[in-house]
């Protein structure tokens, strides 16, 4: 088994329930109702992206963001 190094550890202020990845940034979105984008190498908080009802998935793509929820919309970011 590999032994990694915590280097972040971020907080919502409920469940979390979905997270996307790249090399640049991470987001998260939860039963809080936010999505929230941060730069991976200084953990920083970029964006707070709302939501009307908790956040299940996540999608990232070179200058865009796609996430999707309780509220029953499919909402495309910038």
């Amino acid at each position: 088994m590999y032994k990694r190094q915590v280097v972040h550890t971020f907080e919502h202020q409920d469940e979390v329930n979905a997270i996307a990845l790249t090399a640049k940034h991470i987001a998260s979105g939860g039963d809080d109702k936010k999505v929230v984008v941060r730069d991976v190498a200084s953990g920083e908080a970029r964006h707070t992206l709302e939501h009307g009802g908790p956040v299940y998935a996540i999608a990232m793509d070179i200058g865009l963001i796609a996430s999707g929820g309780d509220d029953r919309k499919v909402v495309v970011r910038e």
